[in-house]
């Protein structure tokens, strides 16, 4: 240490957060980047299994987003919205780009997404609101690594439809996992757990059909007109 004796603490602002000195490989580069808060209801088939509640399906997806470094999980844990640690669990080091999931039941994880998606690290403590609520996750010394407040209008589509609530940019600042424009719905039904989102897709709802002409005349006929409702 190069700090004098008795000086205070260096303290490195990145974004939302404050860590003191330098911040821990987990604080840098663990991300929450998908969240299935709000699951859609169970399938007939599904509550033959004996899954009768939508939170069966829940989970939450983390990243490391470094390109270089494999980060050790020991000593990480939810501590404000879910309850879980990874130390001990199934996973307890995460490679670069590395994904992993926690989910709220194997059971019914397995019933609607099968064994293909993962891996998973463990079952998480209590369940996600349905509403919104503050999630927090620290570091094996209790450094803050990501804290912040969902909420269910920001995206109704993630509240209960089917689709997951996804960071729409991993290494985007860490204030924006508190805000409705640092999260997007997923572009596919039931979400994409353990995989990344497709980069071409449009956004569920960027596209609209605008008009539709049937019984056309003319050259052209039948046709249908769409719309891009955003600004890209």
């Amino acid at each position: 240490d190069s700090r004098m004796s008795g000086s205070p603490p260096t303290e490195i602002e990145m974004t939302s957060t404050t860590f003191p000195g330098d911040p821990s490989p987990v604080q840098e580069f663990l991300r929450i980047t998908e969240m299935m808060y709000h699951p859609s209801n169970p399938t007939t088939a599904e509550i033959a299994q004996g899954f009768t509640n939508d939170n069966a399906f829940e989970y939450v997806e983390l990243q490391n987003t470094s390109t270089t470094e494999t980060l050790d999980l020991a000593g990480v844990r939810f501590t404000a919205g879910i309850a879980f640690d990874f130390t001990g669990s199934a996973v307890t080091s995460l490679l670069p780009g590395g994904r992993v999931l926690v989910v709220r039941d194997p059971g019914g994880f397995a019933a609607r997404y099968g064994m293909g998606p993962g891996p998973i690290a463990g079952v998480f403590a209590g369940s996600l609101d349905n509403s919104g609520e503050r999630i927090k996750i620290d570091d094996a010394s209790n450094g803050t690594v990501l804290e912040f407040e969902y909420n269910d209008a920001w995206h109704p589509l993630t509240d209960g439809p089917g689709f997951s609530m996804v960071a729409r940019d991993a290494l985007q600042d860490r204030s924006l996992w508190g805000e409705r424009e640092g999260w997007m719905p997923s572009y596919a039904m039931l979400g994409s757990p353990g995989v990344s989102e497709p980069s071409t897709a449009p956004l569920p709802g960027a596209v609209a059909i605008n008009e539709i002409m049937n019984y056309g005349t003319g050259v052209d006929g039948d046709r249908i007109e769409l719309r891009n409702t955003t600004s890209a």
